[in-house]
């Protein structure tokens, strides 16, 4: 693993631990167009919130993980 790909699995780690990102980091983390979280935002299927800790605006990613069918997988702890 060279450093450009150490940089960016750490930028996605990150982001895979926030809980309220932009339209924009949210499509890319997921791998879908922004287009469509912007459209969800203005159908208000989506709604912008605050971060409690630092005042910027984006959107739930646990909500809108449920709006477009991703589903964070649980380790329960058992192996194959």
């Amino acid at each position: 693993m060279n450093l450009d790909e150490l940089l960016e699995q750490i930028k996605t780690d990150e982001l895979n631990d926030a809980t309220i990102l932009t339209p924009i980091e949210y499509a890319r983390l997921r791998g879908i167009y922004a287009q469509r979280v912007y459209k969800a935002l203005r159908d208000r299927k989506l709604q912008r919130v605050t971060c409690e800790h630092c005042g910027h605006r984006g959107i739930s990613v646990e909500l809108a993980d449920e709006l477009f069918g991703f589903k964070k997988e649980v380790n329960d702890g058992e192996g194959d």
